[in-house]
């Protein structure tokens, strides 16, 4: 802007875009380059008028200026920010066209020592800036000032979000510091905004019941000043149920699972009342069940998770099933189905996806646990996301015991004819053949449910829409040798694996009337479950009590492991000398094709009668 421009058009230089002020070619710039900023007055009431005055020395062009924030100081009515005087030159003849002044006023709106920041000038070609001042604003008599608080809605619900709001009315301070009352025992705070002379927070209810929100505290250079307190209802969530079936496919024999979400309670009154379905569908078991845990914040749920086997064809309803629950009883929508005769076997399933059925060996002995895993193979590169396993039956196992194992967590590396694939987990059980000779075990069939990269979205769950695809593993017969019956110890009772024996006593000196304690621990190498109980001829000078029975099974890697350990109470009844004989348990070591016997250790005990010194 040329200085010689009409005065009016001085006065609308901007604070943040100032238009280029030019010095004349012969002005003289003997000065240094220099700014500052000064406040007239210094110190001023709420509601006065002051001026901020800036003067740049040295300079021929200004090219652009912008003035710091002003928390505290309102331009007077203007609707927008302009220097509403500005002079070139000062006293100095020399230098008379190498320096400006501009002048701004304000309105002090806050009580405080405010600040003002620099200013920053860019003036030819240079930048530089003013070093801050300080105006103290001094506040009006009157009443003090007054905090008031409210929430969005005094009754609401766990998980819902509400805010706390807060201003100060009165005060004359530009800075204030909100502090939040201690709400943590029920709600969660997070987000929210804040202003000068008001506080919003955001918050999120976690826990039901009756609360009262402290006051809330407001900190300023003229004291410190609080609201009333406040309360809120915070209600449970509504109890809502929900029942699905998992799979896409059902035939007679396969087992399906009846899957049953609560939200809203972390426990029922009572377990779920099923529905009637012995017309079409028996109970197999319990499959899964899950409930929040005690004390858990947010949104509280139960799971239960029901294994169905389906016993006829046709199409059949699922009834509602009954919930009681937070004094009240909802019920889930029936659900309808339709069972097949027999599985629909793809005619060419993709070559990425197959089941798999395979046994741990294919020689075993009467009694010797053959592990069989049953898993949906895939590969992890052609198939989008895991498939999911829905409706599945199984062989008969004739001739075998059968002991269910826990499947894999999670997936696991394989290789399927040479190529890399995961597996996913449906069924593992451990095989005890019960008689020698050739056993055949059919295959087992599964339905496998995968994306329908075609199909998009299902509308009605806004999940993938999922095709099925029912896949049966191969069949596989198993040469079972009979134990052999030489070298067979008299103790053995046909456990298969190996096993050793420890046990101990409390005490070998006791008075009659008294109890001793014998432990006796058995460790084996195969399957605990299969293991038998030691037996142990106890002296006519005890009486004893049925063992406390506790089992640690161990399934690591495909190998199974554990140990069983008997507690045994013996109250001593009659005065005397008396031998606990030796534990003893034989087994055949299929690995070494040999018998074995494991053997604890005797203990010679003393009784006396009651009364006497028993040291």
């Amino acid at each position: 802007m040329n200085i010689n421009r009409p005065a009016h058009a001085i006065r609308l230089l901007a604070a943040v875009a100032l238009c280029p002020i030019v010095v004349p070619a012969k002005a003289t710039l003997a000065q240094t380059l220099s700014a500052r900023v000064q406040v007239d007055p210094p110190e001023v009431t709420v509601g006065d008028t002051l001026r901020l005055v800036l003067e740049i020395r040295g300079v021929r062009e200004i090219e652009q200026l912008a003035r710091p924030r002003l928390p505290g100081l309102n331009l007077p009515g203007l609707p927008y920010e302009t220097a509403v005087g500005v002079k070139v030159g000062d006293a100095v003849a020399e230098t008379a066209e190498s320096s400006f002044t501009l002048s701004y006023e304000f309105v002090a709106s806050a009580a405080g020592p405010l600040e003002v920041g620099p200013f920053r000038i860019t003036a030819d070609g240079r930048t530089l800036e003013t070093e801050p001042v300080t105006v103290q604003v001094n506040p009006r008599d009157g009443a003090e000032p007054t905090v008031v608080a409210w929430v969005t809605s005094e009754r609401i619900r766990v998980g819902d979000s509400f805010s706390l709001s807060a201003e100060i009315r009165g005060s004359s301070f530009a800075e204030h510091e909100f502090i939040l009352p201690d709400v943590f025992d029920f709600a969660d705070p997070g987000g929210g905004r804040f202003g000068q002379f008001d506080r919003v927070w955001g918050l999120r209810a976690m826990v039901p019941g009756e609360f009262v929100i402290p006051p809330v505290r407001v900190a300023s250079p003229g004291g410190t000043y609080e609201s009333e307190p406040l309360s809120v209802v915070i209600e449970p969530p509504p109890v809502e149920v929900q029942a699905t079936v998992e799979a896409g496919s059902i035939w007679v024999g396969g087992e399906f699972i009846l899957s049953l979400e609560v939200t809203g309670t972390g426990e029922l009154d009572r377990e779920p009342l099923l529905p009637q379905t012995d017309a079409f569908a028996e109970l197999v078991a319990l499959e899964d069940s899950s409930s929040s845990p005690p004390g858990m914040v947010g949104v509280r749920r139960v799971e239960r998770q029901y294994r169905f086997r389906a016993l006829q064809a046709g199409r059949f309803e699922i009834g509602p099933v009954q919930i009681a629950a937070a004094l009240g009883t909802v019920a889930t929508d029936p659900i309808a189905i339709v069972v097949d005769e027999v599985p629909s076997l793809e005619e060419d399933p993709p070559a990425s996806l197959t089941m798999l059925g395979s046994p741990s060996k294919t020689h075993a002995y009467v009694n010797e646990p053959v592990l069989v895993t049953y898993a949906l193979a895939y590969d992890g590169m052609v198939n989008t996301g895991w498939p999911s396993a829905g409706t599945a039956s199984w062989p008969s196992f004739e001739g075998f015991r059968v002991l269910e194992l826990r499947p894999w967590a999670g997936p696991r590396d394989l290789q399927v004819d040479g190529r890399p694939f995961e597996e996913q987990g449906l069924r593992r059980v451990a095989l005890l053949p019960r008689e020698p000779g050739q056993l055949s075990v059919d295959g087992g069939f599964a339905e496998a449910r995968v994306w329908d990269r075609f199909a998009g979205f299902n509308r009605a769950t806004g999940g993938p829409a999922m095709t099925s695809i029912v896949l049966a593993s191969e069949p596989f017969t198993l040469d079972v040798l009979p134990l052999p019956d030489e070298g067979q110890p008299a103790s053995f009772r046909g456990y298969v694996g190996t096993i050793s024996v420890n046990s101990w006593v409390d005490r070998t000196r006791m008075a009659v009337g008294e109890t001793m304690t014998l432990e006796v621990e058995v460790s084996v190498e195969g399957h605990v479950e299969t293991l038998p109980d030691p037996e142990i001829e106890f002296p006519d000078g005890f009486a004893v009590s049925e063992p406390e029975v506790s089992t640690d099974f161990r399934d690591r890697r495909g190998v199974l492991s554990g140990s069983r350990t008997y507690v045994y109470r013996l109250t001593a009844v009659a005065p005397g000398r008396y031998r606990i004989p030796v534990v003893e348990m034989s087994y055949f070591d299929a690995g070494s094709e040999s018998y074995g016997t494991a053997r604890g250790q005797p203990f010679s005990v003393t009784v006396v009668a009651g009364g006497r010194d028993t040291r």
